[in-house]
């Protein structure tokens, strides 16, 4: 587990060295998302902390948070690209679709339901305690030109390639084939939020 203070480092640079999706992205100082951001990272936080006092300190009602450890656990068995697969697997096989809203990791794993965005808050958490990098994952909303909707998905940096994580489907593409797929066009990190030009 992580220190909760580093769980999110403030980045120092303004320029993205690590492009998702190719398109520069500017940033969002006030909006809604804005807000729904900085709530849910210190949200993140907060989860972080009760996962490391059901770890360290035994603290009742943990059953979230063992569901959690379990998949991070059998995670760790993998390494780079495998990792990630193997993340974006079992939480695809754990929560049930149903309409959701912005909530933490550890009640989307309490009540095992939600949309995308439930998805990907639990994949991104679960990546993060499994050790990624902050810098290297990112909650991307796009628009899916199939079904002509907005969506949520992460993406993962692994050796210099983004992986994308979609609770659509079990394999894992890169950022760049899934150009036809999908616009991209918010990007939510530790820097904060970012709006694709």
């Amino acid at each position: 587990m992580y220190n909760a203070k580093l769980f999110f480092r403030k980045k120092t640079k303004t320029r993205d060295r690590l492009p998702t999706f190719g398109p520069a992205t500017l940033a969002e100082d006030h909006g809604p998302l804005v807000d729904i951001w900085k709530n849910l990272r210190e949200q993140m936080v907060a989860d972080d902390e009760a996962v490391s006092a059901c770890l360290h300190d035994g603290v009742p009602d943990c059953a979230s948070a063992e569901t959690l450890l379990h998949v991070i656990d059998d995670a760790k068995a993998h390494q780079g690209k495998a990792l990630i697969a193997y993340i974006n697997r079992a939480i695809n096989l754990l929560i049930r679709p149903a309409p959701g809203a912005w909530v933490g990791a550890l009640e989307v794993f309490t009540f095992a339901d939600g949309d995308c965005k439930a998805y990907s808050i639990a994949k991104f958490f679960a990546l993060r305690e499994a050790g990624l990098p902050a810098e290297r994952l990112r909650l991307v909303i796009v628009r899916n030109r199939r079904r002509s909707e907005d969506h949520m998905v992460v993406a993962a940096n692994v050796e210099d390639v983004w992986f994308i994580l979609d609770n659509a489907t079990m394999i894992l593409a890169t950022d760049s084939e899934n150009t036809a797929r999908y616009t991209p066009l918010l990007l939510l990190d530790e820097a904060g939020v970012r709006r694709y030009q």
